[in-house]
């Protein structure tokens, strides 16, 4: 992979650093080949921003964690509502280009495609089938399939800013990655399909134990039930010998009643009579509550009409005491009013000399509205007036340094070393000094203009403030005469109102004798009412005295006629074959429902003896089913055991941390040789996979194990100094590219590294270089991209790239024919 151009626009840190919404890099062009190619600037210039977008991967891995692994959305880094990122590359012979649209106006979106040059950009195609659409999943497919994920990109090729040292990751991790970069995916993705095929049986072995243990529950729980019944036969015996019996002793009380219905039909004579007399008795009782009925009936009605005479007595003598006091309130307020009587026609009299102050008022009022206008006038007229002379001074002054500026300028004239010279033509600062000295004689034309026309705003000005002093006080005498106004039109609206209230007067003596013709009237209509009403009530009470001496007549008849009955019912023979009748009923019904009772306990003892069966029935399927399950349960475990060991095998600790055992001893060799040709024969590595515990067993683990000559002692990298562990990270990722080339992998053409020497001294640092062109001669690389902050190192590239030649505000001096993206090298 080789980067060919870049454009960038509205990227954030390009903004910030440059001043630019885009910007353009002809990579092929500004490097011409060369083997170390350093991007250097300022602080904050957009270095890491553009080294971070030199791969076509989607992240900037200075902002995503450093291995490019970590999460990453260009939002937060684009400026413009659309933002592009454009990278042709090569790779493999081929051409690619990689555009990027970042979209943050409204809904966030962003797209990706993929173009390779085939007579032509064409979006780039798998031999899938799979397709470049612009879809993020689709171009990183393709990416992907081309350069590989991009952990191991970022780790092996790509050194960015802030990213972890190898020793700083886990076992976990780093066997992963190295499994990535070694290319055992595969193995991986059959460790991960295994794990899947567990995860499955352990579901599957889970509901198989579920439902065995479910069988034996059920199991029990028949066993409990079938001996809940008990001996269900011989129950079911007993219950038919109980129903038998009870069943003769129903026959036997239906033959017993018969005989009590015979005898009862003997004395049938008797208790016709009996039934006569009893009749009798109930007609005199029936007839004496009629009529006892009726005569409540007449009390009732008599008693209404006594309360209805007293209610309208009572309803009369309220109505009265009511139309007293409503009479007492009108004469109150009609007298009231008479009483205001010389009041009111004062207020008529003087009624038409308050209308005239309040015209005169009014005037006034009006006549002060139109001063405070005025003033209002004045005052905006003298704010125009105080903006203008502003205005004029701000641009005089303007001119007047404008006028200082020629003035210099033309001083330069007699000063121009080329003065006399044949390249005077075609000195621009010559003729720059030329056209000043005639640009001065106008600027002092038009700065006197200026100042005459501010000094004629400023007469204005004067005449403007003499004007609104005399019309200061206008606004105070507005007040005063609205207040005076509002007090005029209270006072008028007050004698209006007591003036209008003259021709109530003679309604009101007219009213007065109208209530005094209604009170006699009135008076009249009550005392005829009242006596009328007294002669309603003692009538209803003569009618009730009459209706109680009747009560007391009947009642003494019927009590006669009733005695006379009960002593005819009396002398009659006692009759026993009713009561004979009745028990024997009552001694069949009995019987009957002990029938009844014996029939459903025999009923009850013939279902449990067949729900005993059923449970037995039962038992048995069971038992199959839980046989079954435990041949299944057993199957499956084994099963299981075969995959976990599967699973484990394809596992980080098992075939692939082989393949690492197998790689570890290669990249350290290669490691160690970059160490000797760069740093000396001082530091070799070791590659660790294994570390024993405290039990003295091995366990898996990884670990970078550095032999120090000088001290003739090992340690582990992550104990050494920051410096040393810069070399050692440094060597040893290069030495994975290495190997990656080496073995006949992926086939990177550049590297790419930002800031990585930051650590270093200044020795360290000049042979951090010479490990860069070890590097590119040994893995035949192209070239290499690095951001450092050291000039030395900058001096000791092929070429440098400039970006503070890009800045907006170091180029307003260029010429005019000079490229906006040129880079000095």
């Amino acid at each position: 992979m080789k980067p060919i151009s870049l454009t960038l626009r509205g990227f954030r840190g390009i903004r910030d650093g440059l001043g630019r919404d885009e910007l353009h890099l002809d990579l092929a062009a500004l490097s011409g080949g060369a083997s170390l190619v350093a991007l250097v600037g300022c602080n904050g210039r957009g270095k890491s921003t553009v080294l971070d977008n030199l791969t076509p991967f989607l992240t900037m891995p200075s902002r995503a964690g450093g291995d490019g692994g970590g999460s990453f959305h260009y939002y937060e880094h684009v400026c413009l509502p659309e933002s592009t990122k454009e990278l042709v590359w090569e790779h493999a012979g081929q051409r690619y280009r990689s555009t990027v649209l970042i979209r943050t106006n409204g809904r966030r979106k962003t797209e990706a495609y993929l173009h390779e040059w085939r007579d032509g950009w064409r979006a780039a195609r798998l031999p899938d089938g799979t397709q470049s659409d612009g879809r993020i999943d689709s171009y990183e497919r393709c990416v992907e399939s081309l350069l590989g994920t991009p952990r191991a990109f970022f780790v092996s090729v790509f050194a960015a800013q802030g990213r972890r040292h190898l020793a700083a990751y886990d076992n976990g991790e780093i066997k992963a990655l190295l499994a990535d970069i070694l290319g055992l995916d595969a193995i991986r993705a059959l460790g991960i399909q295994a794990n899947e095929v567990v995860k499955l049986l352990r579901g599957g072995l889970t509901r198989l134990r579920q439902e065995s243990a479910q069988c034996e529950v059920d199991l029990a729980r028949i066993v409990t039930n079938h001996g809940v019944f008990g001996d269900t036969a011989a129950r079911a015996g007993e219950a038919l010998a109980l129903r038998t019996a009870r069943a003769a002793g129903v026959s036997a009380a239906e033959r017993e009643l018969a005989r009590a219905e015979a005898l009862a039909t003997q004395e049938a004579d008797t208790d016709s009579r009996r039934r006569r007399l009893e009749d009798e008795l109930a007609q005199i009782d029936g007839l004496e509550l009629a009529g006892r009925q009726d005569r409540a009936a007449l009390r009732q009605r008599e008693l209404a009409r006594d309360g209805q005479a007293s209610r309208r007595m009572v309803a009369r003598a309220k109505a009265a005491a009511e139309r007293r006091v409503r009479a007492r309130a009108e004469r109150s307020e009609w007298e009231n009013l008479l009483a205001l009587e010389a009041r009111i026609v004062r207020a008529g009299r003087r009624l038409g000399l308050a209308r005239q102050v309040l015209s005169a008022r009014e005037a006034a009022v009006q006549v002060n509205l139109e001063q405070v206008l005025e003033l209002q006038e004045r005052q905006a007229e003298r704010r125009r007036l105080a903006e203008a002379i502003a205005a004029i001074e701000r641009e005089a002054g303007q001119v007047l340094l404008r006028s200082e500026d020629a003035g210099r300028r033309a001083c330069l004239t007699g000063q121009v070393p080329c003065r006399g010279h044949a390249m005077q033509a075609a000195c621009q600062l010559l003729a720059d000094a030329r056209t000043a000295a005639m640009q001065s004689s106008s600027l002092q034309a038009e700065r006197s203009r200026l100042l005459r026309e501010r000094d004629g705003f400023a007469d204005s000005l004067v005449r403007v403030d003499a004007q609104i002093a005399v019309l200061e006080s206008a606004p105070m005498c507005l007040r005063r005469a609205r207040s005076a106004l509002e007090a005029t039109r209270n006072s008028v609206a007050a004698r209006a109102d007591w003036a209008g209230r003259a021709v109530a007067l003679g309604r009101a003596r007219a009213a007065l004798a109208r209530l005094d013709e209604q009170q006699r009237a009135a008076d009249l209509a009550d005392t005829s009412g009242d006596a009328e009403d007294a002669r309603e009530r003692e009538c209803a009470t003569n009618e009730l005295a009459r209706i109680d001496a009747i009560d007391a007549r009947e009642e003494e008849r019927c009590s006669a006629q009733r005695t006379r009955v009960r002593q005819a019912i009396a002398d009659l023979p006692v009759s026993q074959g009713a009561e004979r009748v009745a028990s024997a009923r009552a001694a069949l019904a009995q019987a009957r429902q002990s029938l009844d009772w014996a029939e459903n306990s025999y009923v009850n003892a013939m279902r449990d003896q067949q729900r005993q069966a059923d449970l037995t029935s039962q038992r048995a399927d069971v038992g199959i089913r839980r046989d079954r399950l435990a041949a299944r349960v057993r199957l499956v475990e084994a099963e299981l055991g075969y995959w976990q060991l599967l699973t484990k095998a394809f596992s980080n600790d098992g075939v692939i941390a082989l393949a690492i055992d197998d790689a570890g001893p290669a990249l350290a060799a290669l490691a160690n040789d970059l160490l000797l040709a760069c740093y000396g024969g001082r530091f070799s590595l070791s590659i660790q996979t294994q570390v024993a515990n405290a039990n003295g067993q091995m366990r898996e683990s990884f670990d970078v194990l550095v032999y120090d000559a000088d001290a003739a002692s090992s340690k582990s990298v992550s104990e050494m100094s920051g410096g040393e562990r810069v070399w050692i990270n440094e060597c040893l990722t290069r030495a994975i590219a290495l190997y990656l080339a080496q073995q006949g992998g992926r086939q990177y053409r550049t590297l790419f590294s930002d800031e990585a020497d930051g650590a270093l001294d200044s020795d360290r640092k000049r042979m951090f270089m010479a490990m860069k062109r070890e590097v590119l001669r040994i893995g035949g690389y192209d070239q290499e991209f690095f951001v450092s902050q050291t000039p030395e190192l900058a001096d000791m590239a092929d070429v440098c790239i400039d970006l503070d030649k890009y800045c907006v505000s170091e180029q307003e001096g260029l010429p005019k024919d000079w490229p906006d993206d040129h880079a000095v090298i």
